[in-house]
């Protein structure tokens, strides 16, 4: 518990883009079609370095930690941003989607037969994403118990203590004539 106290909490947001066709035509279908070829385009030009550094000169100091996020079948993707600062992640998310879809919008992204179009804003977020307390509670627990009963086990298991008659008979291969009472037997003995 103390340990994730200790850790720098970690804010995350995300703005949703689209990557559609410009025409609504039966040319649209095969421009549907190719989508999954297209979307990585855009997002590897989401992530570059000139869109990043756009987006860092436009907001005016350091991006969050920028990650983009592709869903194979649509034309959805995410930018997410990570950050200390929940402002900071909501900022460096919807800037780098503003940026991108100004560089789309200039022709210097993609094809003329599709548009990106920003589906959902970056929010500010609320709750850290990192680290996850209750989980790491939950999986120390496990492992902590987990971890004991394998040593327990192993004491079990690894034991060369030998405790009846019938166990040295067996381990030395010899019959056993008599028995040594153990120390908590012998007072008894003298009263």
């Amino acid at each position: 518990f103390v340990a994730t106290k200790l850790v720098t909490k970690q804010y995350e947001s995300t703005a949703t883009l689209g990557v559609t066709p410009k025409s609504s035509g039966p040319e649209a279908l095969t421009l549907f079609a190719i989508l999954d070829q297209v979307v990585p385009f855009y997002a590897e030009a989401a992530d570059s370095r000139t869109t990043l550094a756009a987006a860092r000169a436009r907001l005016g100091q350091p991006l969050g930690d920028i990650s983009i996020e592709t869903f194979k079948g649509t034309g959805l993707m995410k930018v997410k941003a990570r950050s200390p600062s929940p402002r900071l992640a909501q900022l460096s998310a919807q800037t780098v989607a503003r940026v991108l879809v100004r560089r789309v919008n200039r022709g210097e992204v993609g094809t003329a037969s599709y548009k990106l179009d920003v589906l959902d804003r970056a929010s500010l977020p609320t709750t850290p994403v990192f680290p996850r307390t209750r989980l790491t509670l939950l999986v120390a627990a496990l492992l902590g118990l987990g971890l004991g009963l394998a040593a327990a086990l192993l004491r079990e298991n690894l034991a060369t203590k030998v405790e009846t008659a019938e166990d040295l008979s067996a381990a030395s291969g010899l019959p056993v004539f008599a028995e040594i009472p153990a120390e908590t037997a012998v007072p008894k003995l003298h009263s």
